[in-house]
């Protein structure tokens, strides 16, 4: 997510995932939620939980990006308890990146808010909302993977803004960590988790625009390929 004067701009991936001790490509999905009405746009890690965050989004009515921000940590934490209480084998964990426009400061913003929820019944600690950077995204690549792409280890926000497709293959191309069923956080296996298409959306004030730049063949059952360059999608005429 890059938090620009004028909007936000958002890269996603479009991977579906077998979940615990499985990294095989099960799919594509968006992972963005656009509510141009409040000029807001979310991006999710830690899919299941998603749709019991949006349901409370609907449920109070969000009608503001300030209403939305406030609501958020009692949402989450209601979708952490509900997901340990439906599965608890699994070490659920939630992560969410906000953009949106504050009339009451009169600026675009960015925030992010993390969840975990241990198995069988383990303490959730409390999700805390927390600005971010102009440049936020997650998991960041490792230093090999951003000079594959032509970034220094320290890259900045003018160089993440200048190519962010780019940085997009670099986090595609570096090893991710994913929990075992009943296992802590730090007892995890790796694999790669960026694949299907990298989706873009620019936001404005309640207004908003996504379309697919980069596509990979990633093939469903299978495990992903980081040497798979895949490439960039044509825009519409």
């Amino acid at each position: 997510m890059l938090r620009h004067d004028a909007g936000i701009e958002l890269f996603s991936d479009g991977g579906k995932y077998a979940g615990y001790e499985d990294f095989s490509f099960q799919g594509t999905a968006s992972k963005s939620f656009i509510l141009p009405s409040i000029s807001t746009v979310m991006c999710s890690i830690g899919a299941p939980l998603i749709p019991m965050l949006m349901r409370h989004g609907f449920e109070h009515r969000w009608i503001s990006f300030q209403h939305l921000l406030d609501s958020l940590p009692a949402a989450m934490l209601c979708a952490l308890e509900t997901a340990q209480r439906l599965e608890p084998r699994y070490y659920f964990v939630a992560l969410l990146s906000i953009g949106g426009y504050s009339p009451e400061r009169g600026r675009w913003e960015t925030w992010s808010i993390y969840g975990s929820a241990p198995p069988r019944g383990g303490k959730i600690e409390a999700p805390v909302l927390r600005p971010s950077q102009r440049a936020y995204f997650h998991p960041r690549p490792d230093d090999t993977a951003l000079r594959r792409y032509g970034f220094e280890a320290d890259a900045d926000f003018n160089a993440l803004a200048e190519n962010p497709i780019g940085f997009m293959r670099a986090m595609r191309a570096t090893p991710q960590y994913m929990g075992k069923i009943g296992g802590a956080a730090a007892d995890a296996s790796t694999g790669h988790t960026i694949g299907g298409f990298i989706e873009r959306v620019i936001l404005e004030n309640e207004a908003a625009l996504t379309n697919v730049v980069w596509r990979w063949p990633d093939r469903v059952g299978s495990m992903i390929d980081p040497n798979n360059e895949g490439g960039p999608v044509a825009l519409p005429l």
